[in-house]
């Protein structure tokens, strides 16, 4: 069996962005993930959840009992996380955001096809 966040013969790999773990995010969940995920940025960078170090069993069970301990705790990264997702996901945002890119692409191309020589 292999676990997430360890390749063949127990070599260490990253384990891409989670969208189970933003989903949980999305429904104002708090998510204890291995620093070693894609979404382990945004859970550090909005305190919404907790982080540990991967194969680090004691410090997961830790994070996951502080967090039941302390429902205060788990509701406010929750509530930080579902603002984040929401902020990052919003389709009119998200419009936004992809306009631009193709704006920038256009004028580059614009730009090297003016270039002379």
């Amino acid at each position: 069996m292999v676990r997430a966040g360890q390749g063949r013969g127990g070599r260490e790999r990253f384990e891409s962005y989670s969208i189970v773990a933003a989903e949980a995010l999305a429904a104002g969940r708090p998510v204890v993930a291995s620093t070693r995920t894609g979404i382990a940025p945004l859970i550090a960078q909005e305190d919404c959840g907790a982080l540990f170090p991967p194969e680090d069993s004691k410090r997961l069970r830790a994070e996951l009992v502080a967090l039941l301990d302390a429902p205060y705790l788990a509701a406010e990264r929750g509530h930080r996380g579902r603002a984040a997702v929401e902020a990052m996901l919003d389709p009119h945002l998200v419009a936004l955001r992809r306009e631009e890119v193709y704006r920038a692409a256009v004028r580059d191309h614009a730009l090297r096809d003016s270039a002379p020589g």
